[in-house]
This record gives structure tokens, C-alpha cells and sequence, in this order.
């Protein structure tokens, strides 16, 4: 159910047409991959909406004030949109209200990942033969960061809108571990095989298995602040994940790549890691001892 008459909309100011903001008046060339991440000038009291698959942002400027508000509707077309003018607005909306200033009336979307490590459960166990090498696609859950202020180049971060509630899981053993998301994932090994998925971001992780003994990998350890995003015109992408396994009694070698993946050759550059990538350290060693070793 929709509410209606609660504003009184004013004329909707689209972005120039250099900030990549698609006009809702003009036909979109590319159905299938229309721009998402973008910014718009907003007008005072014109509710705006951007959406993503089921996961909708609702934002209004009141004066000084920025209403933020979100929801989710299974219903909705599986597609991905710039801010759209809307001239009404669905009833029971959680509101937010940023305190901010008459000239921060540019709002902007960008892709962040989860705040905590993601332990990611392969469906199906993948066996990796003594020396051997495998690589996976696994498909990250995306968050949206909501920014505010002058223009397009003087934006501060506002709000990070999880779009997916994710099971929490302990991971490491009763004295020792931490806290992080657990996730599923069919871990697909042809890029034919992924789907455009507007909120999620698809991560490569490689695993050479340099033992003499067979590598039962059923779950992967992912740390998002080592994670840059990247955009294509298919998909979100992150920088790789590179594993060697030594062997069960052996330190194992966890990387984290600090260039884009081949894949995401020309992919515009959307965030950078909030931690530089590294190599192994001691906690990935006894990461990786509990994530090949169920411990």
C-alpha cells in the first residue's frame, strides 16, 4: 500500500549528463545493465528512490534535513536503478533524519561489502587433488553506503544499508577465534554459469593444494576490508583470494591480491580495501588449520 498527498513534490533535478545519472525520460541503450551507482541533485521535499533486485532506498530532502528510509519487496523486478522521482510512498517506512545543511542536496550510491569476515560454506564439498590447483567464483553479498553534500566530488558517508541479513557464525575453537557472517554459496567454477546480480559482488578464490594428500574444501575464510570493489557491465567484482595448502601440520599461505582481477579488465574502480591486502600472517595460519580441518 502506497501513501499519497503526504508531500507536495517539486520538479526532480537530474545530475549533468557526465555523472553517468540515467534520465528516466530517455530510452536506456542497455536494458539488461542500466547505470546504478550514481548520484543525483536533490530537490527540496521530491522523494527519490533508488533500487537494486528486491532492496529499495527512499530518500527526501526537508530543508536542512535528509530523510533516509529503505525496504524490501520480493516482488519487485529483478533490476537495478538510478535515483527515480517517485510521487508517492509506501506506508511504514523506518525514517532516518541526517541534521545536515541547505547546500548538501547531493545524495550518492556506492557498493560496500560486510563489516565482519564472511565464512563462506560451499554447498557441495570441492575436493582439490594432491597438487592441483582449483579456482572458484563466489558471489559476495553487497551492502549499499548512502554519501551526502555539496556535489558530486564533496560527499561524506552518511549510512551503510544492509541489503541481505546474514547468520552470524563463531569461527575458531573455544579459545580462540572470532566473530563472523556465515553464507552459502554454489562456489561456480565457469563464469558462464554466474548471474547478473545487481547486490552482490563475485570474488575469485584460488587454492593450490601443493601436499601429497587430497584438500576437502568445504568452507572459505573472506576478510571484506581486504576487498576492493570493482564494476563491469556484467558484474561486481572484488580483487582476489589466493590460498596455498602445504599440508594439515603446515603453515599455508593466505593472499590477498591488490590488483583487479583479470576479469574486471577496464572495470571502473568503485572502492578501495579499508586495509591494505596481505600475505599470511599468524592468524591466517590458524585460520586456515580451522577452515581445511574443521576445527
Amino acid at each position: 500500500m502506497e501513501a499519497t498527498g503526504l508531500f507536495q513534490p517539486k520538479p526532480f533535478q537530474m545530475a549533468p549528463p557526465s555523472s553517468g545519472l540515467q534520465n528516466p525520460n530517455q530510452p536506456n541503450s542497455a536494458q539488461t545493465a542500466p547505470p546504478r551507482w550514481t548520484h543525483a541533485k536533490l530537490q527540496d521535499a521530491q522523494p527519490v528512490v533508488w533500487r537494486a533486485s528486491a532492496f529499495s532506498i527512499y530518500a527526501q530532502r526537508l530543508k536542512e534535513d535528509l530523510m533516509l528510509a529503505h525496504s524490501v519487496d520480493r516482488d519487485q523486478p529483478n533490476l537495478a536503478t538510478s535515483p527515480q522521482p517517485v510521487n508517492s510512498l509506501p506506508l511504514g517506512l523506518d525514517w532516518k533524519r541526517w541534521a545536515l545543511s541547505l547546500s548538501d542536496d547531493h545524495i550518492a550510491f556506492k557498493p560496500a561489502l560486510p563489516d565482519r569476515p564472511i565464512v563462506v560454506k560451499t554447498r557441495t564439498p570441492v575436493i582439490v587433488p594432491p597438487n592441483a590447483q582449483v579456482s572458484l567464483f563466489v558471489s559476495l553479498p553487497v551492502w549499499v553506503e548512502v554519501s551526502a553534500g555539496k556535489s558530486a566530488s564533496d560527499l561524506s558517508p552518511l549510512e551503510v544499508f544492509c541489503t541481505q541479513k546474514l547468520s552470524n557464525t563463531w569461527y575458531g575453537t573455544n579459545f580462540e577465534g572470532e566473530l563472523c557472517y556465515a553464507l552459502k554459496s554454489r562456489a561456480r567454477r565457469s563464469l558462464e554459469d554466474l548471474d547478473d546480480e545487481p547486490l552482490r559482488a563475485v570474488c575469485r578464490f584460488s587454492t593450490r593444494n601443493r601436499s601429497e594428500e587430497a584438500l576437502p574444501l568445504e568452507k572459505i575464510r573472506v576478510a571484506p576490508e581486504h576487498l576492493a570493489i570493482y564494476e563491469t557491465k556484467e558484474h561486481l567484482w572484488t580483487t582476489s583470494l589466493n590460498v596455498e595448502f602445504l599440508g594439515k601440520d603446515l603453515p599455508s599461505r593466505v593472499t590477498y591480491e591488490s590488483e583487479r582481477p583479470g576479469e574486471a579488465k577496464g572495470g571502473k574502480l568503485m572502492r578501495e580495501p579499508a586495509k591494505s591486502p596481505k600475505s599470511a600472517s599468524f592468524l591466517d595460519h590458524f585460520v586456515f588449520k580451522n577452515l581445511f580441518h574443521n576445527a
